[in-house]
Formats: structure tokens, sequence, C-alpha cells
């Protein structure tokens, strides 16, 4: 007889792995043997054997039951770990508030400055590429996966945000002068609304070369997208990147200018790739561009009239860039950076966590979102917040009989299986 127990990830989880082990502890033979016994064995046993072997190839895990059963006799435990957090924003009115959005794992709010963080996620989706923020009132939020779900209450109760055309792929999207304005579908077609509910067709820019695509392998077609559109606005004027081309700039939402284009010698402008910040009437932009491992960061200061290029060079591709009126952040693929006009390093970051969102807050703090959570890097140093996010696409659950309170979890959406051993309270990645 032969056991194989199997483990996922390559972790030490405290289990050994034994692969073509016979009973009686002898070594299996590493190709099937094709002796035959010259007579086959008649002998029949009297009773089939009812108990297992005791022999086991790993100890079950000392567990506690849960102490405490509802009426209908159900115990409440955790959920596997979430993360895979891509998009922050927060509210100059209300600086405390800050918005975390993961493609895989909901989104989520916090109350005070980024300490702790509680689910706020709409029924409608759970896959958020822009985070709004209406610039007169700190309660309205909006997030959109293709459609668009709004809070008028800080994310209590959400509403679904009619489309214009149906169907219809809304790329990003950002509040200018009373105006919620979207960019849609591969065309760069422009709408602006009002009162949610009907839209005026302002323009379309075209040229996209491709739908949006996924971003982390192609088993998340479904799932993790990055979009050829990026939306963003100041109080004088709308920005709008088109991955692998150029920037427009619009005060009115029906004419664009084109300010930055793909020159010869300048790498791609990736996908994502622009951080505006407002500072005395002054628009600050910070600008990516990848291509062959590596990122450069453009910058201007005066909204897109004059740009010093190639400014830095970092390794990897872009994740994400954010910055403010003198500092900024890029996340790439082979890490973190943060740099000022004069200089740039690469900080201390688990790589292995997978860094993807980041923000610098009005504090300058920093917080960096990865699969697993998300880090606040402080005067004091990083701090590691992994207990506020869960992850909801459980699709199976086992068990092995003999080993009360071990729990397998399998989850959707690539972020992994998950085991626990005190009877689904706690959970972690195989």
């Amino acid at each position: 007889m032969i056991y194989l127990l199997l483990s996922c990830g390559g972790e030490d989880n405290g289990y050994t792995t034994v692969v073509g082990k016979k009973k009686g502890g002898q070594e299996a033979s590493a190709e099937p043997s094709n002796e035959v016994s010259a007579e086959p064995s008649t002998e029949v046993s009297a009773e089939p054997s009812s108990e297992p072997s005791t022999e086991s190839l790993f100890e079950c895990p000392e567990t506690e039951a849960p102490e405490e059963f509802n009426d209908l006799g159900w115990s409440e435990s955790g959920a596997p770990p979430g993360g895979w957090m891509t998009r922050f924003s927060q509210h100059p009115l209300s600086p405390d508030v800050v918005w975390a959005g993961s493609q895989m794992n909901g989104l989520y709010k916090s109350i005070d400055g980024g300490e702790r963080w509680y689910d706020v996620s709409p029924s409608s989706s759970h896959i958020f590429s822009q985070i709004a923020l209406k610039p007169d009132d700190p309660s309205w939020v909006a997030v959109s996966n293709d459609r668009i779900s709004y809070s008028e209450d800080g994310g209590d109760t959400w509403s679904l945000l009619m489309s214009p055309s149906d169907p219809m792929m809304v790329q990003s999207m950002a509040w200018y002068q009373d105006l919620l304005y979207l960019v849609a579908d591969v065309s760069g077609t422009i709408y602006s609304t009002t009162d949610m509910s009907s839209f005026e067709e302002l323009t379309t820019l075209g040229g996209a070369p491709q739908p949006p695509h996924s971003d982390h392998g192609s088993q998340l077609e479904s799932g993790s997208k990055s979009y050829e559109w990026q939306l963003l606005a100041s109080s004088s004027a709308l920005y709008l990147l088109q991955e692998g081309q150029a920037i427009h700039k619009s005060t009115n939402g029906v004419d664009w200018e084109q300010m930055f284009f793909y020159p010869q010698g300048l790498a791609p402008l990736a996908s994502n790739g622009m951080a505006l910040f407002e500072d005395n009437g002054q628009d600050r932009l910070w600008v990516a561009s990848s291509s062959g491992g590596f990122t450069k960061i453009h910058t201007s200061e005066d909204g897109g009239e004059n740009w010093t290029f190639d400014l830095h060079e970092v390794s990897g591709e872009l994740w994400s860039i954010d910055g403010n009126a003198t500092d900024f952040v890029v996340v790439t693929k082979e890490g973190v950076f943060r740099g000022t006009l004069e200089s740039i390093e690469e900080l201390e970051y688990n790589i292995a966590d997978e860094p993807m969102g980041s923000k610098i807050l009005l504090d300058d703090r920093l917080i960096v979102g990865d699969l697993t959570g998300l880090a606040t890097l402080d005067e004091e140093g990083w701090t590691f917040n992994r207990e506020d996010f869960v992850d909801y696409d459980i699709i199976a659950l086992g068990m092995i009989p003999s080993c009360p309170g071990l729990l397998f979890a399998g989850t959707q959406c690539e972020m992994g299986g998950y085991m626990s051993t005190d009877w689904g309270r706690t959970w972690t990645l195989m």
C-alpha cells in the first residue's frame, strides 16, 4: 500500500511530505514491479479488517473544539486571509478616511487614517478598477468593475449606476466641476452625468489597441484586469492617459489636447501609469512608462505644459505609481521605490508578498498593498496589516475525518489554498 501526501506552495508547514513509502517504512521501487507470483493466493480472510492501520504519515494537530454554538448548532469561523490590494484613495476634506480597493477581495474603508480597515463592499461586485471620490462630499464614493456602484453615505448602502449603453465597459472615472466623467470601452468614449441616471456623450478619442486584459495570468481573464484608459481630474483640468500612446488634457470634457506622446526612444506609457497632485493651483503629474523589464519616471509641474523625461529608471514592469508635490512612489514587479526630483531609493519589502497598489497619504506616510493585505511605512518603519482583509471566494472545503479540526479551503481568483488547524478560526496559506 502506498500513501501520498502532497502539499501546495512548497512551504514548511510542520508536516512531512512522503512519496513512495510502503507500509512498514520500506522504500518503494522507483519502477513498477513486473514480477508475477507462480501461484495465486487462495487464502481469504475470514473477516475484512474493520480498523484502519494505526500507522500515519503525520500526526494530527492538537485542536480545541469551538466553545460556543448558536441555536442551529453552528460556530462562527474566520475566512482565509485576503489581499490583492491595488487601489487607494484619501479625501482631502476628511483625511482620516482612506479607501482601499482589491481586485479580488472587495472594498475596504479606514476611519482612523489607515490603522484598521472594514469591509464595505457593494454586493454587486468585488473587482475594482478605480475608486472615485466627490471633491465636495467625503461621503460620496464610487467603485467600478466595468459597471459602477456608488454610495452617498460612506459605503453603508450602495446603488448601481445605470450605463449609458448596454453593454458598456467603464474603463475609468473622475469627478470634475460637479460632473462625474466616464471613459468607456476600448474606443475611449467620454460621458458625463450629473444625476447618476442620464448621460451625455461628449466625444470619442479612439485608438486603444485591445480590450481589457488579465494582468496576472490567463486564468484571470474574468477577474483581474488592467485598462487602457486612466482618467484623473484636478479643479482645473481633466487628464486622460491612453496606454502605450499619449496623455490628453481637457477643461470641458469635449475638446482634448494631446500633451504627452510616445516619442521615439521613450518606453510606452504604462497602464494606470499616471499620478496627479494639485498643490496651490498647480497640477503636478508623475508618469511611468514601461518596457523591456524597466520602468522610467517622467514629471511635469505645470499641468503638462513642460516635461522632464527620464527622470529616473527602475527595474521591473509597473504595478502602480503615486505622488505629491515633491515625492513619488512607484511599485514594479521587482520592488518598491520612493523618490524625489533629485534621488530615488528602493525600499525594503518582501517581494514574495507581491506589492501592487501604493499611496502617499497626506501626512506623508506610505501605504503599499499586496497579495496578503497592506503595509504602512512611517518614521518607525513598516507596519503590516494581515488581519483586516479576508478572502470570501471559498469554492471548496476539505477535511480528514480522523483529524478533527484540520480543514482545507480552496479559493477562487488565484488566491491559493489554505489550511486551518483550529476548526476554521484561523487560516494559513499552504
